[in-house]
């Protein structure tokens, strides 16, 4: 499982606790007939294997961690139903508040690769951003959609999420995972090395060259290059010890030619 580092900690929780809940749905568009037994069963026990929190004060216990992938990579062994079911799903775990098992349920969508689901989360962004609250779907689950979002299609976008993929996905819809990494690929080199390229946005850059086993070694040279320079400022220098720190080792980062749906 992917643990990403959202806005979950930073929020003001009083907000959130004051609101009215909106029981409206992202996914109504996504069929709930047909669904295998096999599948309801498998994401049910993703829902159960992942029910620990990312943000208690010692994070999730490696035996925890360890629980969960194994359940989601059983329940992706399953097919792309498993996908599109637990995009169902999510709506009703948002309905009940727990937005814990959202965020395991849009980590499934997001390891499964599945391009077809990029049309109805780009519309959940849409619906979101019609919508005037202080709820947890303002503040977190628009960053959970973009995320899976990132993960299945490799962009990453600058501006307002509900416009600017939606203008990406109109002009890239037609193309392949491989043609979709290809063009992430040609983005990142192209920022990271750039001297008109901001130094966060190319650092960021850099980082997605070195989590990914063609570029690996490219990316860590990029980075440790950066870390180098006498100018940079205190909170550069930690991002860039962040992003090193973070780097996967060579035996756990995949190809891209292996990833689903590619």
């Amino acid at each position: 499982m992917k643990i990403v580092v959202t806005l979950f900690a930073l929020l003001p929780l009083a907000a959130i606790a004051n609101a009215d809940p909106p029981h409206y749905a992202l996914y109504s568009g996504l069929s709930r007939e047909g669904v295998s037994p096999e599948v309801k069963a498998a994401v049910k026990k993703v829902e159960k294997a992942c029910g620990f929190s990312l943000y208690s004060r010692g994070g999730p216990r490696p035996a925890e961690v360890k629980r969960c992938n194994q359940a989601e990579e059983r329940a992706l062994a399953l097919g792309p139903e498993v996908a599109r079911w637990a995009l169902v799903r999510v709506d009703d775990s948002l309905k009940s508040d727990d937005g814990e098992a959202a965020q395991r349920l849009y980590d499934l969508v997001g390891r499964s690769g599945d391009l077809t689901l990029v049309e109805p989360m780009i519309a959940g962004l849409e619906i979101l951003a019609k919508k005037r609250s202080d709820h947890f779907r303002q503040y977190y689950e628009r960053e959970f959609i973009v995320g899976t979002l990132q993960e299945i299609t490799f962009a990453d976008l600058i501006g307002t999420p509900s416009i600017q993929w939606r203008q990406f996905w109109q002009v890239n819809k037609d193309k392949t995972r491989a043609e979709l990494y290809a063009l992430r690929l040609a983005e990142a080199r192209r920022e990271a090395t750039a001297k008109e390229t901001d130094f966060d946005r190319a650092a960021k850059q850099a980082f997605f060259l070195a989590n990914h086993l063609e570029t690996r070694t490219e990316g860590i040279d990029l980075l440790t290059e950066f870390s180098k320079r006498e100018e940079l400022k205190e909170n550069q220098q930690r991002l860039l010890k962040s992003y090193l720190r973070r780097v996967p080792k060579e035996a756990a980062v995949a190809s891209v030619q292996g990833k689903s749906g590619v």
